[in-house]
């Protein structure tokens, strides 16, 4: 009997082919002294829970289901043990049976019986995966250093393959400096959007975690670089695309968009040439399954990790950036782009070969070299989500906010005795997405500028609020004794409230307060050293899943699905609110808005940043245990720009602050939007910065004035012009024709290939006809129509703004203000 250490990185199982067709775990990961291996454990059996209606029902029920043969598939389902345990399902008692199953594809048929058995309430835990369930059962993290006992064998895999008698984890330490390998891949795009059936890749660029650099091409050119491999032709490099890989050995591979586009791409032009993708350690191809709203590209014992999909899932909410392609990505994290060749120029340097393709060869290669970069700038967040929720790096770097919060519940569910929903059906589904609650409180302010602005906010609302009113599924309850009751709630139009026991603590509330008490305690740590990115990492995955439990308890995919949780929680978030800004007003300090889980209050005279640091202190005084209202920030001046069809109400959401020190933060404003024209978010912010920055409205106005002139003049440059726009759909399953498509239609009539996820570039031109008629794509475009652009950009993204100022259009525009009936 042998005894190897190893760092467990990506897990799987298979069937066994002969026998009984056991499920087989397979650990793929790296020892201690570097080697690949590949760990085999037969010994665990999946399992689920079928609850009963009492404990009458055991006897007959328990030999019922061991007595259940199912033939299946060339094989046969069927329990291996039933054992009774007292459980809860949401807060109640239960007596259940734990079904063992020799196989998990058994689960399913064995459950279409079993529910139809007398004294059968349910059956539960149908649908945890295999994997996760032996993970967390076996006590086991991916990357955690585990010891294992057992035999090396003989096989066909590209590693060391070891049998397993004995598996366990053996403390905190993890892989450090794991191989990360990243590729990028350029095609032929003389259309805008490639199309795999016909337009080749022509390189292939890597860069690895240990300073590995190569870029692959099949046209060549003197004087490359020593990293510039040239094959002869694609098929060629589409085989050194495999080689490299397989020598290079990495624990991780890693793309940007490689799930929507790389490896789909690649598969498409590998299938012409009929070359295997068998990049998988076991000699198995590349496997593409279809998630909600996208693929994904699984490689058998190597994590492949799409950057792109764990940037804008889980880190957009930090980041909120207006794109999140590589470029503005990149600057955002690492501070530093892409190169500065136009790769729409590619395609014309391939057709001419020489020295013109070097350029394209460094920018494939820069790409690969920033996403690499990327992606061990995100490995320390990887790693604290998989301690967290119990998953692996390629399950964690796919997974949105709701079910990251759900896989960290069932990591947690042991403590509890509890045993897990199944997830809805589609039918369930539809039903509760039907169903809507009352949202926050919103108190809309009155447009104008204001001096001396304070932000008062209630730190992590929500999460406390479910703490603190001990609020969850499982402590939901008819009974009006010994409970913390809800504020009234409207449903279907009638005033209700729900009620949550407090007599023991709820799943979801304890595991916030939990949260809560840890994140405060990282944050401390960090306050040592703030750029430790572990810590980092660990307090915003803490901040991820405390922010994210109130959305997915109204989740209608969720399993812990539960309208009152939601409803009760934003009806205390409401009362709190409503309560707090009651205070203030008693306090004479004047609240301008009011939103969700903060007010802005304007000191005025008389009133100082004492009073307000007093009245924080007083409110926090009477707040249950870890709500606590913070001051998010003081500004020196702050603009509330009017609702659309009011000149005086303030619209929601939609503001600009300035703080002392002259850093202006913008909330809610058109441009923030991506298909507005360059020449539109200019004027707007150079308005905001005039007003806010020197507080000079006639100047604000006096460069709109001029702004406009030069717009009728020509004398604005036509790229400041240019409108982008993205195709949600395919052309064809448009019904309202807006420009963009207009123009896409024209794009396609050139010979480009766009479709949906194409960016459309357009200038709208003068002449007649509507818009979308006279909108031609940018590069065709030589002028542009000065009044769409005064009327249809500039105006509307400045209008609401003078208009809280008390300027019109018509001040700008210089034309005579139309007269309504009123002025006769």
């Amino acid at each position: 009997m042998d005894l190897i250490e190893f760092y467990p990185l990506s897990v799987d199982y298979i069937d066994e082919f002969s026998g009984n067709h056991r499920g087989i775990i397979r650990l793929f990961g790296r020892t201690k002294d570097g080697q690949r291996i590949c760990v085999l454990d037969r010994s665990f059996s999946n399992y689920f829970w079928v609850t009963l209606e009492n404990k009458g029902a055991v006897k007959s029920v328990k030999e019922e289901i061991l007595d259940l043969k199912i033939h299946e598939r060339k094989r046969v389902a069927y329990a291996t043990e039933v054992s009774l345990e007292k459980k809860k399902y949401l807060g109640k008692e239960v007596y259940a049976l734990k079904v063992e199953v020799n196989n998990p594809r058994d689960i399913m048929p064995l459950r279409e019986e079993i529910r139809k058995m007398g004294g059968v309430v349910t059956c539960l835990e149908i649908d945890i995966p295999f994997v996760q369930r032996y993970m967390r059962e076996m006590k086991l993290n991916a990357l955690a250093l585990c010891a294992v006992e057992g035999e090396e064998i003989e096989n066909s895999y590209r590693s060391l393959t070891f049998e397993a008698t004995n598996i366990k984890q053996i403390g905190e330490e993890i892989l450090e400096n794991p191989k990360v390998l990243s590729f990028d891949i350029e095609v032929y795009n003389a259309r805008r959007s490639p199309n795999e059936e016909e337009d080749p890749i022509l390189m292939i660029a890597f860069s690895g975690s240990d300073g590995f650099e190569k870029t692959i091409v099949w046209k060549k050119y003197s004087g490359a670089k020593k990293d510039v491999e040239f094959v002869n032709d694609e098929r060629e490099l589409i085989v050194r695309f495999k080689d490299v890989i397989r020598e290079y050995e990495p624990d991780y591979l890693t793309g940007y968009f490689s799930d929507g586009f790389d490896f789909p791409y690649l598969r498409g032009r590998a299938d012409k040439y009929k070359i295997k993708l068998d990049l998988g350690i076991d000699g198995s191809n590349v496997r593409f399954s279809k998630g909600r709203g996208s693929k994904t590209a699984k490689i058998c014992g190597i994590p492949h990790i799409d950057a792109f999909k764990f940037v804008r899932r889980v880190l957009a909410g930090e980041l909120n950036l207006p794109a999140y392609d590589l470029d503005t990505v990149a600057n955002s994290l690492l501070g530093t782009g892409k190169s500065g060749a136009n790769v729409e120029n590619l395609y014309r340097a391939w057709d001419k070969g020489g020295k013109a393709i070097e350029e394209f060869c460094e920018y494939n290669l820069v790409d690969a070299k920033i996403t690499l970069q990327l992606t061990e700038k995100l490995l320390p967040h990887v790693n604290e989500f998989i301690k967290l929720c119990g998953l692996l790096p390629e399950e964690i770097t796919r997974m949105s906010y709701g079910r990251l919060v759900e896989n960290f519940v069932l990591n947690n569910l042991e403590q509890f005795n509890e045993i897990a929903p199944n997830r809805p059906h589609s039918g369930i589904m539809n039903e509760r997405e039907g169903k809507k609650i009352e949202g926050a409180f919103v108190y809309q302010p009155t447009a104008g500028v204001y001096e001396d602005v304070a932000v008062l906010d209630f730190k992590s609302l929500y999460p406390t609020i479910i703490s603190a009113h001990n609020i969850c599924p499982s402590t939901l309850t008819d009974s009006e004794k010994e409970v913390n009751k809800s504020p009234e709630i409207k449903i279907d139009g009638t005033d209700t409230h729900f009620c949550f026991t407090y007599k023991y603590d709820g799943i979801f509330p304890k595991l916030i307060r939990e949260i809560l008490v840890r994140r405060n305690r990282v944050k401390e740590m960090l306050k040592k050293d703030k750029k430790d990115p572990a810590l980092n990492a660990r307090q915003y995955g803490l901040k991820i899943l405390a922010n994210s439990a109130y959305g997915y308890l109204g989740f209608f995919g969720a399993r812990w699905y539960c309208k009152e949780c939601a409803a009760s929680t934003t009806a205390y978030g409401r009362d709190y609110i409503k309560k707090l800004m009651e205070r203030a007003e008693k306090e004479k300090l004047k609240v301008i808005y009011g939103d969700t889980d903060s007010i802005f209050i304007s000191l005025g005279k008389g009133k100082s940043m004492k009073d307000a640091e007093k009245f924080l202190k007083d409110v926090n005084n009477d707040l249950p245990s870890l709500m606590e209202l913070e001051l998010d920030g003081f500004y020196k001046r702050g603009i509330f720009v009017t609702k659309k069809g009011d000149s005086e109400k303030g619209a929601k959401k939609k503001y600009a602050l300035i703080t002392e020190d002259k850093k202006i933060k913008i909330v809610g404003f058109e441009t923030v939007r991506g298909d507005w024209s360059k020449i539109a978010k200019e004027v707007q912010e150079k308005v905001l910065e005039i007003i806010l920055k020197e507080n000079d409205v006639k100047k604000a106005v006096e460069y709109v004035k001029e702004i406009v002139k030069k717009t009728k003049e020509g004398k604005i440059p036509i790229k400041k012009m240019i409108i982008k726009k993205r195709l949600i759909k395919e052309i064809e399953d448009y019904v309202a024709i807006g420009p963009h498509v207009n123009v896409a239609k024209k794009l396609v009539k050139r010979g480009e290939t766009v479709g949906a996820g194409s960016d459309i570039l357009y200038v709208v031109q003068p002449g007649k006809g509507n818009i979308g008629a006279r909108a031609l794509p940018s590069d065709e475009a030589k002028i542009y129509d000065p009044e769409y652009y005064i009327n249809h950009q500039i105006i509307p993204v400045v209008e609401r703004i003078l208009s809280a100022v008390g300027y019109e259009k018509e001040d700008v525009t210089n034309e005579q203000k139309q007269k309504s009936l009123g002025d006769f």
